[in-house]
């Protein structure tokens, strides 16, 4: 299939390497068919190309890509506040 994208112009795109959501993301709940695609001048980056509405692509990178131990503070912040909610506190030995 052909595509028209509003930062790399005209893809060609098979039907394979497309991603079908059952629910876009939030904001974009219309958006369901994507293609990832790795960015040209940055290594470790990549774009999550809607194949339905040409303007929109999603910046991504891999865990772990210059974001040493982001994922774990996330869902520590995210522990904490849910116990902290319940009248418990996060401890680590």
């Amino acid at each position: 299939m052909n595509v028209m994208t509003s930062r790399f112009g005209p893809l060609e795109i098979s039907e394979q390497d497309s991603i079908q959501l059952t629910e876009g993301p939030v904001g974009f709940r219309n958006c369901t068919k994507f293609v990832l695609l790795a960015d040209q001048k940055v290594e470790g980056l990549y774009w999550l190309q809607s194949l339905e509405s040409p303007e929109l692509a999603f910046a991504l990178v891999p865990p772990g890509e210059g974001l040493e131990n982001y994922h774990l503070m996330c869902v520590v912040a995210i522990a904490r506040h849910w116990l902290w909610k319940r009248g418990r506190n996060l401890r680590f030995s």
